[in-house]
């Protein structure tokens, strides 16, 4: 029993030490790409997300589970899923759901910035670039991205490349975004300033 007990320790320590921490708060939107056909499907999802505010992830898996089921090319119910077993910090199961979702859509932006952060907090930075850079590609428009480029560039300590990323966004978006969003930016923002 001692012996499970000092792997079981072992392996949660090693976990939390390979992982950075991670401070500053995630911007993650969901933005609706897949067409709900069924309308039972469409209610699954919706108990699903109603669930987030709850902090039940497991719940709001199975109800995005059972929208599946009733309707198997619902995207954003993976994208979802993903979404929940990030919050659960079940990081890898989050990056497959996330690519099941882009198998049916290829240009889920909501896919790629939940895969991205999740490969962030796994400090995969490159595979973290790579799906805020798709996602910015397939819409330019969205904070998201250019937030995450931000945040992964300042864990890099690539201070210069996180203030640009963050100024471009700034210069060439109109976009309205969430108080939140924005108190998220500004402080990122602010403590670039504070960097030489």
């Amino acid at each position: 029993m001692r012996t499970l007990t000092f792997l079981l320790l072992l392996s949660l320590g090693l976990q939390l030490f390979a992982q950075k921490e991670i401070e500053e708060k995630a911007i993650q939107n969901f933005y609706t790409t897949c067409r709900d056909i069924k309308i039972t499907a469409l209610n699954y999802k919706n108990m699903g997300i109603q669930s987030f505010f709850y902090g039940k992830y497991e719940k709001s898996i199975e109800h995005f589970e059972a929208s599946l089921e009733r309707d198997a090319s619902l995207c954003d119910s993976w994208y979802l899923i993903g979404y929940s077993y990030q919050q659960l910090g079940k990081y890898e199961k989050s990056i497959e759901s996330c690519d099941k979702s882009l198998e049916l859509n290829p240009w889920s932006i909501s896919a790629y910035i939940i895969k991205g952060y999740s490969n962030l907090y796994l400090n995969n930075t490159m595979e973290a670039l790579r799906n805020f850079e798709k996602a910015k590609e397939i819409d330019p428009a969205k904070i998201d991205p250019y937030y995450g480029i931000a945040l992964v560039r300042y864990y890099e300590e690539d201070f210069d490349s996180a203030r640009e990323e963050l100024s471009e966004y700034l210069e060439t978006n109109t976009d309205r975004v969430s108080k939140k969003d924005y108190r998220a930016l500004n402080d990122l923002g602010e403590k670039l300033q504070l960097i030489d």
